[in-house]
């Protein structure tokens, strides 16, 4: 149950594909198995950096500092990319990012870092990897508001071979 005159946000990213080989002939791809999510939760102040970690682990939870409070914990991505070479090694990036609140007008953006996910992954014989990522979700501790409605944005996610 939420306080009704806290907060709440929802958020969930998007994902997109950037694939950089030395191969030409090969089609990348990425499936979306599971989006990377927040969950809901409610900012009660934004006069200091407050945090929201969801890790890639399956086995630990999402947690949060300062005036981040969770109602309802977040989850890890899971992505498969596709289309790779066979038997090959490929390295991942994932650079900070930013979400927005989907509304009209100025507001306050979250920052998406800390992105935790393997930075070599080994395709198999058909050509995919999995794997998992978690990031941070940090406010700006400028004072500014962060409304009830729900935010998203995009991750980019760097593919090497």
């Amino acid at each position: 149950m939420t306080h009704p005159h806290l907060p709440q946000n929802k958020l969930t990213t998007l994902l997109v594909l950037v694939a950089a080989g030395y191969c030409s002939t090969v089609t990348a791809g990425i499936e979306e198995i599971q989006p990377i999510s927040f969950g809901s939760f409610v900012v009660t102040g934004n006069d200091l950096v407050s945090t929201l970690t969801v890790p890639s682990s399956n086995l630990s939870s999402s947690t949060s500092t300062q005036k981040i409070h969770i109602l309802m914990p977040g989850q890890n991505g899971i992505y498969r990319l596709t289309g790779m070479p066979i038997n090959t090694s490929v390295s991942i990036n994932i650079p900070n990012s930013f979400i927005t609140w989907n509304g009209t007008g100025t507001r306050e953006t979250f920052l998406i870092e800390d992105f935790e996910y393997p930075s070599q992954r080994q395709t198999n014989g058909i050509g995919e990897t999995e794997f998992y990522v978690g990031a941070t979700l940090k406010t700006t501790g400028t004072t500014g508001i962060y409304y009830a409605s729900p935010y998203s944005g995009n991750i980019l996610i760097q593919v090497n071979w």
